[in-house]
């Protein structure tokens, strides 16, 4: 069976992903010794889409034969389709991905976080922790501090600050800035500059250690 049967139809594909349609097709897609490469491509492909018509082209032909359900590439349509602005299909798709590992929860939360959806982050990060039993990293973090930022929320970002100081979190630079960011974009120069003058003073003693 022709897998790529209609996918040419998509004019955004890059070229890469179409030139692997002689060599796929002349085996059993499931037997292909090159799924490393094909891979590669089909992340090329979704990265450059422009519209969502285009990821659910290559969702609905191409996706499932690589058993899209079950990782990273699952994660990179969950994050395309956010950055397209298609919330609905990001959220349908990742409750489809099984076994979800971070990554799978970061390309959702970050993705609410570029739209602006604090609550949807929040909501996001609240069932990766309880639900699911994991703990974020730096880029859990940081996109939900900036979603608090962006709508200056700043008592989601102070219990954000307080999950950081449980975790020991809170002198990663990043972390650091985008704490300082939201205090002071919320108008609390005051703690921003506390903060800052801690961060520093941690930081140079730290140093001091490592002589």
């Amino acid at each position: 069976m022709n897998i790529f049967k209609g996918i040419q139809q998509c004019p955004l594909l890059p070229s890469i992903f179409i030139s692997q349609k002689r060599r796929i097709c002349s085996v059993q897609f499931r037997s292909y010794s090159h799924v490393d490469s094909l891979v590669s491509a089909l992340i090329t492909a979704i990265t450059s889409c422009s519209s969502v018509s285009c990821c659910r082209t290559i969702q609905a032909r191409v996706i499932k034969s690589v058993n899209y359900k079950e990782g990273f590439i699952g994660d990179q349509l969950v994050s395309r389709y956010m950055k397209l602005g298609c919330e609905e299909d990001a959220e349908k798709l990742f409750d489809e991905v099984r076994d979800k590992d971070l990554v799978s929860w970061n390309s959702l939360i970050s993705g609410f976080s570029r739209s602006g959806k604090l609550n949807k982050c929040l909501d996001a990060f609240s069932r990766m922790r309880f639900e699911m039993g994991m703990q974020p990293n730096d880029v859990t973090i940081i996109s939900i501090i900036s979603a608090c930022t962006d709508t200056r929320a700043l008592d989601g970002g102070k219990y954000i600050h307080g999950i950081v100081l449980k975790l020991g979190m809170l002198f990663e630079v990043k972390v650091a800035n985008a704490l300082i960011n939201l205090y002071g974009k919320c108008g609390c120069l005051g703690s921003a500059c506390r903060f800052l003058r801690q961060c520093h003073c941690k930081i140079w003693c730290l140093g001091i250690r490592l002589l």
